[in-house]
């Protein structure tokens, strides 16, 4: 589904590419047909392949004359929450089985934010391709190049493998 809204939220205006969002967070997803997912290899080291998603996310934000993202273990914790579910559940959406949003996950964690965003994808086998198809998508690109973001949480897991990104900017930052 490819659904573009204009949210108004605490004064900031926030695009929503793939799956309109009212919590007014900006989400985008990348999903796959069941033929084209892919697996995990059984001795992938999810924390490297994480590192690596950050490096090229970071690679991106600086050709783009951007500051670098760092990682948040909060927003870890909130991106670990929402793929674990999409796969004990086997769903595939920014609204969690218990009907959360990205910016309910990452309430739940206890950061404290000023703008949040999360971007989803399904299928992809490794961080190049994974970070190659959200520059690729028009949603996931503004999320990766918002620069009112600077800290990021990333997850990924078997069951499609699922990829999530939970971008924020914490509340009280310059």
């Amino acid at each position: 589904m490819r659904a573009w809204m204009i949210f108004f939220a605490g004064g900031l205006v926030l695009l929503a590419g793939g799956c309109p969002d009212p919590a007014g967070t900006d989400t985008a997803d990348t999903d796959m047909t069941a033929d084209q997912q892919g697996v995990l290899p059984a001795d992938a080291d999810a924390a490297g392949l994480l590192d690596r998603v950050l490096v090229l996310v970071n690679q991106e934000r600086a050709a783009a004359g951007l500051g670098a993202l760092s990682r948040s273990a909060q927003l870890d914790q909130a991106a670990e929450r929402h793929t674990a579910d999409m796969r004990d559940n086997e769903f595939f959406s920014h609204t969690g089985s218990d009907g959360t949003q990205a910016a309910d996950r990452v309430n739940d964690t206890g950061y404290q934010w000023a703008r949040v965003g999360e971007n989803l994808a399904q299928g992809s086998n490794t961080p190049e391709e994974v970070v190659q198809r959200w520059m690729d998508s028009e949603g996931h690109r503004a999320n990766i190049l918002q620069a009112d973001f600077t800290e990021i949480g990333l997850a990924v897991t078997d069951g499609g493998p699922l990829w999530a990104q939970v971008f924020a900017r914490p509340l009280g930052a310059p």
